[in-house]
């Protein structure tokens, strides 16, 4: 997928949009209730799996199963926005809404019956994302956002808290892309090494980003990952007071686009770690 710009909207424009982007935020909780429903059973009684791409690239007959029952639902809720999903491409309508659907992020790991990867939902209004929410089916976490209103964890509220914090201790997250490394990936391991911080490469990363929203990491770093599969996770950490920067500096983020996600204490160090000389 190319690039997603995030243009600016107003205080007013997201106002006029009240109505739809609460009754979105319904909406996306429960298909994300739905879509962990759905991993849960195809995690136990086994899936059918098959590569896309290439040998690492993965995808099972619960993406495809979860994808469909939520364009479903999407399509009748709201007739007009247009539809994006990893697994069925995409559907063009008059609004200047769109959805962007990850049946399974982290399909590597459900594939091989490794229990951590998510579903993730966002509404976005031209490029920008206003509604998200993301599922862990195998913990039952579910992260949520609403431009202007906040992120939570199930019902909690995240809100990183304001002490500045340092990178010696903490646990920054991270992922390959699919099966790679990517540009500059080995030397930030190594910087971050020398800081005496921890990383973790875990397999999905929409919930690597979410775990610096949730206070549990201190950054998050990735070499570029679809739109599809980052815009709620972006949404989610900005709202709990993330910083999040894109390698092109203007918002964008996609494939090959490298980004962070950071306590904001620690964004900048992060940064120039990671993607300043890449």
């Amino acid at each position: 997928m190319t690039a997603e710009r995030t243009p600016f909207l107003s205080e007013s424009e997201l106002a006029n949009l009240d109505e739809t982007l609460g009754r979105a935020h319904g909406v996306a909780k429960e298909l994300a209730e739905i879509a962990a429903i759905e991993m849960r059973k195809g995690f136990a009684e086994g899936t059918s799996r098959w590569s896309k791409s290439d040998a690492a690239d993965w995808v099972t007959d619960v993406d495809i199963r979860v994808e469909e029952l939520v364009r479903e639902r999407l399509m009748e809720e709201f007739p007009t926005h247009g539809i994006s999903g990893e697994e069925h491409g995409s559907i063009r309508r008059s609004s200047a809404m769109r959805w962007y659907i990850d049946p399974i992020d982290g399909t590597c790991n459900y594939a091989n019956g490794i229990p951590w990867s998510s579903f993730s939902i966002c509404l976005t209004y031209e490029g920008m994302p206003l509604v998200g929410a993301l599922m862990q089916p195998f913990t039952n976490e579910l992260f949520h956002a609403r431009k202007g209103v906040g992120a939570f964890l199930n019902d909690k509220r995240l809100n990183l808290p304001p002490d500045h914090i340092i990178l010696p201790g903490g646990v920054v997250t991270s992922e390959l892309s699919n099966h790679l490394y990517w540009s500059g990936m080995a030397a930030a391991m190594q910087s971050l090494q020398d800081e005496f911080v921890t990383v973790r490469i875990m397999g999905s990363s929409a919930l690597s980003i979410v775990q610096v929203a949730a206070g549990r990491a201190i950054g998050a770093m990735l070499g570029g990952s679809s739109f599809i599969d980052v815009s709620a996770a972006i949404l989610i950490a900005t709202e709990a007071g993330a910083t999040v920067r894109s390698a092109l500096g203007d918002d964008r983020f996609g494939a090959g686009i490298g980004m962070i996600a950071a306590h904001p204490s620690v964004a900048d160090k992060l940064w120039d770690m990671t993607f300043a000389s890449v």
